[in-house]
């Protein structure tokens, strides 16, 4: 018996066992018999097939939602940096101070690190704005935020505008083992000495910075160079609890001591650094 032979496949030269489409139906011998038999073009490939364009179409959903998150990221970040100063604005600051306290709380490093927030106020800075116009007060606000930059260089030292003229500073610094300097009151008197000199070099670098602002900034068209003066509070304290919450809730209460150090910095006669241990 001979096999049936279609005549689209005489046409094309097609192998007649050779099916075109799964589940086919063609004639073809069998052992030693002849007869009508149901070809499965390999349903395996076909399945795989559907697997390869099921896995790059998973692929391409992958990347986009890799590039989403990427740009939400990217917005998270920017949300948190302050646009005139390019520090972290207040929230910036405390997601900042959260991945801080818990690198050190994973290293078991609390206790044995002194903290000292300053609170910086530039003084009479409505008169920049009200003379040179509020341009001017953005370039010096950003010259004032690239001062605090350089001095905060170390890993764990947080800056940030707290708000309209006033920035805020938190610098963290680990203990090291002095056989000299046994207890914690002359730890403290350690700190305290060698923060107040960072304060004083903040505050002269400040005053002694010129603030070159162009023509185009100042509302007579005419540039010119100024400089300004600024006075800051500073806090100092060595430990902090394990627990993140209760260390916000501390931070929190710095904060209100340490801005009337501010206070007394101001009424003082401005362009001063008053500092104090907790």
């Amino acid at each position: 018996m001979r096999d049936v032979v279609r005549r689209d496949d005489q046409a094309t030269g097609a192998d007649p066992s050779t099916p075109k489409e799964a589940g086919e139906t063609r004639r073809r011998r069998t052992g030693d018999r002849e007869g009508w038999v149901t070809i499965a073009r390999s349903r395996l490939e076909l399945l795989e097939g559907e697997i390869l364009e099921l896995r790059e179409c998973l692929a391409k959903k992958n990347l986009e939602l890799q590039e989403k998150d990427l740009g939400y990221r990217s917005l998270l970040d920017r949300a948190q940096i302050d646009e005139v100063t390019e520090l972290h604005n207040r929230k910036g600051f405390w997601n900042e101070f959260r991945r801080e306290h818990h690198r050190l709380r994973s290293l078991n490093l609390l206790n044995e690190t002194s903290s000292a927030l300053l609170l910086l106020d530039i003084d009479f800075f409505k008169r920049v704005n009200d003379n040179h116009g509020h341009t001017a007060g953005d370039i010096v606000l950003h010259a004032v935020a690239d001062a605090g930059k350089r001095k905060i260089q170390r890993a764990g030292d947080i800056g940030c505008r707290w708000g309209g003229e006033e920035f805020a500073f938190l610098i963290r610094e680990q203990i090291k083992p002095d056989k000299d300097l046994a207890g914690t009151g002359r730890r403290q008197a350690n700190q305290l000495g060698s923060i107040a000199n960072f304060a004083h070099n903040l505050r002269q670098a400040i005053e002694t910075t010129p603030i070159a602002l162009p023509a185009t900034s100042t509302p007579d068209g005419r540039a010119l160079t100024i400089s300004v003066t600024v006075s800051i509070g500073v806090l100092v304290w060595i430990g902090s609890p394990r627990d993140y919450g209760e260390a916000g809730r501390q931070l929190e209460q710095k904060f209100k001591d340490v801005d009337r150090n501010l206070y007394l910095a101001k009424a003082q006669g401005r362009n001063r650094v008053v500092i104090s241990q907790s």
